[in-house]
């Protein structure tokens, strides 16, 4: 072998080298983590890390512990859940956009429209500021919330943004649950 090595002009250590299964993606590994946890949300870090790792993850305890440290929610205006959704009118549609607190999960604000224009989004924005302002707004990743006129709002305000990743439905939890109640009055016929 060290023959050969000399010939092709290569180091014998090379030979022997194993390539290290690829880690896993910083969001990857935050969304597996929040997979497991909710399955087994008594779980500590120690029993996430071993199922991440059945799963044929390569990541250690200390890195999971680490991002596990979530944001603890522990007084009101800490932190507020945004999203839209649909009424079904009697000739179409209208979109309601509500803002919720995480802390109390009273509805700071909200706003109406018939269409999906950003404007709606931040007059509900601004209607919420009269009452409380946030440190942390959360959102999805819709383009109302994606937009600069959005961003630029949130930033005029000194407010951090947080956006759940795409398809997480779960990461806006509060404000979906309250969408469900919501739908309950959905078979009310609305009149416009």
């Amino acid at each position: 072998m060290r023959r050969l090595c000399d010939l092709l002009s290569v180091n014998r250590s090379t030979l022997y080298y194993k390539e290290k299964p690829p880690e896993i993606d910083y969001i990857d590994l935050l969304n597996a983590i929040r997979d497991v946890w909710v399955r087994y949300p008594f779980c500590g870090y120690r029993r996430i890390t071993k199922e991440l790792r059945a799963n044929g993850n390569s990541v250690n305890r200390k890195r999971v512990q680490r991002l596990m440290r979530d944001i603890k929610i522990t007084r009101p205006n800490q932190a507020c859940m945004v999203d839209i959704t649909y009424l079904r009118m009697q000739n179409g549609f209208m979109y309601l956009v509500a803002f919720i607190d995480v802390y109390s999960r009273y509805v700071v604000g909200w706003s109406l429209s018939n269409t999906l224009e950003i404007d709606f989004c931040i007059d509900a924005l601004k209607s919420g500021l009269i009452i409380a302002k946030p440190e942390i707004v959360n959102s999805d990743q819709g383009c109302q919330f994606t937009s600069e006129d959005w961003i630029d709002c949130l930033r005029e305000y000194d407010i951090k943004i947080s956006m759940t990743s795409k398809g997480r439905c779960k990461d806006n939890i509060y404000i979906e649950r309250f969408w469900r109640s919501l739908s309950t009055f959905e078979n009310i016929s609305f009149m416009c």
